[in-house]
């Protein structure tokens, strides 16, 4: 199973209290979005950055209220935690769950640490996917970044997310911006 994630954080340092939200597309091995979770975290204000602050004031409204907004439910990060390691488990059963992300240097470490700080077994282990570094690899270093830029491959635009900057909404783009990488990967036997 793939598991497509996408984090907010009010920080670009793996912080306790610092990751806003977390949203999750599932991915079977056909190929097909079946599921998703997303969860608003409690967070610390005090872990915060400047600059990271300075950067969502300059995101989309929704965005922000979606991020930031105590009126909404929030859950605590260990009981979030807990609700994310079920879910995989249920979804992946008896086989591997891989961490799909765009990129996943940034998202791995927090959700790691959100296992490790409430001693969890986190169910993605050590087993990562890099979007940024697939389409990187397909277009022999000529274009890697994200966000519907094609760089002369129109073919492998990523997908833009409904709401950008909406850890589900980001999600759910990178899943089928995955599936449609690997769907020209020859060698996965499409």
């Amino acid at each position: 199973m793939f598991f497509s994630v996408d984090i907010e954080t009010s920080n670009t340092v793996v912080t306790p209290g610092g990751m806003l939200s977390i949203g999750v597309v599932a991915i079977n091995d056909e190929l097909e979005m079946v599921d998703n979770f997303y969860v608003k975290l409690a967070y610390d204000v005090k872990a915060s950055d400047k600059e990271t602050m300075e950067w969502w004031e300059t995101q989309d409204l929704e965005a922000q209220a979606e991020a930031f907004d105590w009126g909404r439910s929030r859950v605590f990060p260990g009981s979030a935690a807990v609700m994310l390691q079920n879910w995989v488990n249920e979804l992946k059963q008896n086989q591997e769950a891989y961490f799909v992300a765009n990129p996943a240097s940034f998202d791995f470490p927090w959700i790691a640490n959100l296992f490790q700080t409430w001693e969890l077994v986190n169910p993605f282990h050590y087993r990562t996917l890099c979007l940024r570094s697939m389409r990187f690899g397909i277009t022999g270093g000529k274009f890697g970044s994200s966000r519907g830029e094609d760089e002369g491959f129109p073919d492998l635009k990523p997908v833009v997310p409904v709401l950008a900057h909406h850890a589900l909404h980001d999600a759910i783009a990178q899943g089928q911006d995955f599936i449609n990488l690997m769907g020209r990967n020859l060698y996965y036997g499409r």
